[in-house]
């Protein structure tokens, strides 16, 4: 009965704190759904700590799998970003948070789990999980999430227009601002860009963790006539760590235009590539395993050892390889064959 009453007490808990709530609402949203999260968590920890037998437990309270209750937290996140009581700059915040909880949940969670495959059925077995089943009810989740968020930021970026501001990109983009975009892609962007070719004679390029690139397609000529039949296709690193993520073009009047800046390296891939055909470039991102692996040796100094394990975290296997959903079958599968991706590291962009 003592463990039935300490429930109660969570309950009581739970009821009080969200009423307090409602009396003294807070700017941020969040912690409404952690209140939640918390509650349901601590019913939880009672059921497992109680003396009840464990199908009881679970008849009453089903657990959830570790892996996707963090998808859940996501979605939970993406209710609050699709909610249209929710001021427009918060929604576009949780649209980043949707984003960067995704990027580390592939980079430490999902990556554990992929080096669980290793261990075979019989530690698949001693473990009680089933990596093949859990990885394929991951991708499934989030391919679904992913295809919601594209589907909220439709709508938003709608919403930011009606308030003056436009985010355009490279087709979209007044003639008027042709002067200013390559002035300021020759001042400040063009000496950080180091175009690579995706066949080169010492293999592909190393794609670092978490950096955007946009793949080109390249045809060989001479004086804007084409040359090749097929083109190649050259990789562009975009320098968000040294340049600013976007970019501000000239005011006209009350409306205010905005431009990504991998839409302004698009714009001018005639400069990066002068004498050639330039084609259609599509984005790309790589994750990596970002798992501190540690081996437990007595020998072994523990903070040199983590040191160690941190600075690999940028050059660890690829977890997720996320691509534009415009990019053709064939160079996603070329660049499967080229980076060694497996068929589940490949995710489909919003």
């Amino acid at each position: 009965m003592a463990r039935a009453s300490n429930g109660t007490t969570h309950r009581a808990r739970h009821t009080a704190w969200v009423s307090e709530s409602r009396r003294n609402p807070k700017p941020n949203r969040v912690c409404r759904a952690s209140v939640d999260t918390i509650f349901v968590a601590s019913l939880r920890l009672s059921s497992l700590r109680s003396e009840r037998p464990v199908s009881e437990t679970t008849d009453k309270y089903q657990l959830v799998d570790r892996e996707t209750a963090w998808l859940a937290f996501s979605e939970r996140v993406l209710q609050e970003a699709a909610d249209p009581a929710v001021p427009l700059f918060e929604r576009l915040f949780f649209c980043g948070i949707f984003s960067s909880n995704l990027d580390e949940y592939f980079r430490v969670r999902v990556a554990s789990l992929r080096s669980l495959l290793r261990l075979g059925k019989g530690g698949h077995a001693k473990l009680g999980i089933e990596p093949h089943r859990l990885l394929h009810d991951i991708h499934r989740i989030v391919m679904t999430q992913q295809q919601r968020y594209g589907g909220i930021l439709g709508p938003l970026m709608n919403e930011m227009r009606a308030t003056g501001i436009n985010l355009v990109n490279e087709e979209t983009v007044d003639l008027v601002h042709d002067d200013f975009l390559r002035s300021t892609f020759r001042d400040t962007i063009a000496h950080h860009l180091d175009p690579a070719p995706l066949r080169g004679s010492d293999g592909p390029p190393f794609l670092k963790n978490h950096k955007v690139y946009l793949a080109v397609e390249v045809w060989d000529g001479t004086d804007g006539v084409q040359t090749s039949w097929t083109p190649s296709y050259q990789l562009v690193e975009v320098p968000s760590g040294q340049v600013s993520r976007f970019i501000t073009l000239p005011s006209r009047g009350d409306d205010h235009e905005v431009m990504f800046l991998d839409d302004v390296i698009r714009y001018c891939l005639d400069e990066v590539f002068p004498g050639k055909e330039v084609g259609r470039s599509y984005a790309l991102k790589l994750t990596r395993d970002a798992e501190l692996y540690v081996d437990d040796e007595f020998e072994v100094d523990l903070v040199e050892a983590i040191r160690q394990s941190l600075g690999k975290r940028d050059t660890g296997l690829p977890s997720r390889f996320l691509y534009d959903m415009s990019m053709p079958y064939v160079l996603v599968h070329t660049l499967q064959h080229e980076f060694g991706l497996a068929e589940e590291d490949l995710i489909l962009g919003a």
